[in-house]
């Protein structure tokens, strides 16, 4: 967890010279938009957000969590699907593309 973080805090040096109430919601999607491509790097930059704001909230800095309502790339479609054959084996089933 802590490694997903520090990559996190890595990828949002935008934002680290600037105030966390200064912060837009604008400015936190400009960037999840611009360095975070895929749905596990989004979601790690939008969890780091929540927790400092969460943190701020406690500290009276700020009165809502701006990061909340960041939206993040959907997560992938599996490749391959669980089925199960006739009741007793289990087998993998690719998941027809469209």
């Amino acid at each position: 967890q802590q490694d997903k973080l520090r990559f996190a805090w890595n990828k949002t040096i935008s934002l680290q010279n600037k105030k966390l109430v200064d912060i837009t919601f604008s400015d936190m999607q400009d960037l999840i938009k611009e360095v975070a491509p895929t749905h596990d790097t989004a979601k790690d930059i939008k969890a780091l957000l929540c927790h400092l704001y969460d943190i701020a909230i406690k500290r009276e800095w700020c009165d809502i969590n701006k990061a909340k309502k960041l939206e993040i790339p959907p997560a992938p479609i599996p490749k391959r699907l669980w089925c199960l054959l006739s009741g007793k084996k289990p087998c993998w089933a690719p998941i027809p593309l469209r």
